[in-house]
């Protein structure tokens, strides 16, 4: 295969933010096709019309900041380098097909673009592990970006929680990117070029609280169906967390000071006692106000 990416250079990461807003990444797919855990179509399309603005989580900044140290071992234990690492590319042809890598793997030594063997993309991940291999979302993210690139392998470098590495190794699949490209670009032509919003999701309501994060105090008319629908599903939820209430009791109830109950002699229930430790508030505001006011902070 010959690399196909163009690279697109940047500087600072206000810069990168507005940059891959002029075409569709790698996480950007997996949302468009629902395989994100994170976001949807409604996300997408918010981010790259402006209308949302991107905000770092935590775990997000932690996963830049250990990025570097997690390629350094891998590199070294696969005896490759990994250069334009962050690097930010569009395919030679379809130039809103953007992805970010983590680094791209290459021989020991080696710097051109055209001795590119594997993309390198890094995850932190909490889990003890993937017995079943990586995630369908991450698999979706390396086949986008060996899409854009043209490289016919990638490595997806995993810290297990902060203890263990793994690495998994993805070929390309035609089929798949075939199947991702043309469902990227009807988005990017149907809703991002046309200024059409895509239906919604079940991850519109926290776009839409960020998008719309103040309100005019205007008035609107909305759908009387929904609204009708969405108070009997209201009221489902709440005779569904009624009932669970009451079967959890009977299950403690049956417990006693027990630990475990089981059916058949296998464990199928635990309720075992907790503690938790946490400041008490009311307390520390007579006790000391000054304390208390300084760490006050203001949420909507």
């Amino acid at each position: 295969m010959t690399f196909a990416g163009i690279p697109v250079p940047w500087t600072t990461r206000e810069e990168w933010l507005k940059l891959r807003r002029d075409g569709i990444g790698a996480s950007d797919v997996a949302a468009i096709v629902g395989l994100s855990p994170w976001a949807g179509p409604w996300h997408v399309w918010a981010d790259k019309t402006g209308a949302l603005e991107t905000e770092e989580t935590e775990p997000m900044l932690w996963g830049r900041l250990l990025e570097d140290a997690v390629i350094d071992e891998w590199s070294r234990r696969e005896g490759r380098d990994v250069i334009f690492r962050s690097g930010l590319f569009r395919h030679v042809s379809e130039p809103w097909m953007m992805c970010t890598v983590d680094g791209l793997a290459v021989p020991r030594g080696a710097t051109e673009l055209a001795e590119v063997e594997a993309v390198v993309e890094v995850k932190l991940d909490s889990s003890r592990g993937w017995p079943d291999g990586p995630p369908p979302h991450y698999l979706c993210q390396v086949q986008w970006q060996m899409a854009v690139l043209g490289v016919p392998e990638a490595r997806i470098v995993v810290l297990h929680q902060g203890r263990r590495l793994d690495v998994h190794e993805v070929a390309a699949d035609p089929d798949d990117q075939r199947a991702l490209a043309d469902a990227a670009r009807r988005f990017w032509v149907n809703h991002v070029e046309a200024g059409v919003v895509p239906p919604v999701d079940g991850s519109t309501t926290q776009v839409a609280a960020r998008v719309w994060a103040e309100d005019d105090g205007e008035t609107v008319e909305v759908d009387a169906d929904v609204v009708a629908e969405l108070a009997r599903v209201r009221e489902e939820i709440a005779a569904l967390e009624a009932r669970r209430d009451v079967l959890e009791g009977q299950l403690k109830a049956s417990l006693g000071s027990a630990a475990v109950g089981a059916v058949g002699g296998e464990p199928v229930v635990t309720w075992r006692t907790q503690t938790r430790r946490q400041v008490d508030v009311r307390r520390l505001r007579a006790v000391r106000p000054d304390v208390a006011e300084e760490f006050m902070v203001e949420r909507q």
